[in-house]
Parts: C-alpha cells; sequence; structure tokens
C-alpha cells in the first residue's frame, strides 16, 4: 500500500521495546493529536541504515524538539532474508496526516529519507 502527503495513516500494531520486553503499540496510539517524525528503513543492521540512517535522526533529535516535533520513531519490518522489507524513507505526521514524505529511489542511499533533509522540510 503506497501512502502519500495527505494521507492519513492506517491503523495498524506495531512492537515495540517496552520495560518487560516487546509490547504492541497501535498507530493511532502514538500520533493522535501529536507532531512525529517516522522513519523507515530496511533493516537495522545493514550499513546504510547503521552508519548513515540512524545516526542522521541521532544528530537531529534535538533540532525537531525545537520545531515542536513531540517524538521521533524509527521503524523497520523484522522480516527474515530481503523479501518484504520497508523502503527508506522519512516523513512528518500531525496528528496521524501526512504532511511531509520523503522516499528514497535509490537502494543503499540515505539523502532525502536523512534527518537533515526531513529537519530542513519540518
Amino acid at each position: 500500500m503506497a501512502i502519500a502527503v495527505g494521507d492519513k495513516l492506517p491503523e495498524a500494531t506495531l512492537l515495540r521495546l517496552g520495560d518487560d520486553g516487546p509490547e504492541p503499540v497501535t498507530v493511532s496510539s502514538l500520533t493522535a493529536g501529536r507532531k512525529i517524525a517516522i522513519f523507515g528503513f530496511p533493516g537495522a543492521f545493514t550499513g546504510t541504515c547503521a552508519t548513515a540512517h540512524v545516526p542522521s535522526f541521532m544528530r537531529t533529535r534535538d533540532g525537531f524538539a525545537d520545531k515542536g516535533i513531540d517524538e521521533v520513531i524509527g521503524v523497520t519490518v523484522p522480516a527474515v532474508g530481503f523479501r518484504d522489507r520497508s523502503l527508506r524513507f522519512a516523513m512528518l505526521v500531525d496528528d496521524g496526516v501526512v504532511s511531509v514524505l520523503n522516499i528514497e529511489e535509490q537502494l543503499g542511499e540515505c539523502t532525502v529519507s536523512a534527518g537533515e533533509a526531513l529537519l530542513d522540510a519540518a
């Protein structure tokens, strides 16, 4: 399913690491009444993810807070192998509605989806 600027994020249940291990959390509970940045990556331990994408959001976290973004959330698809992985993307979401969407065109690239690029668009 493709999503575009102006679309409401679909309801889904994700997993996050809680105090007692993995716990379910709904998209609506993360986004309702909040401004958030979401970035998606194909694998937490792939080269581009570990050396560029995730660190770019670590560097820019304070800048997002300064612009009124409540939270920065990274998501990945925990599939085995390379099938059904997420594209590398970054988006701003306001009360569940996508206001900015940056999707990488090339595999292994982290330019438009980097924290700095999304922060500039915020």
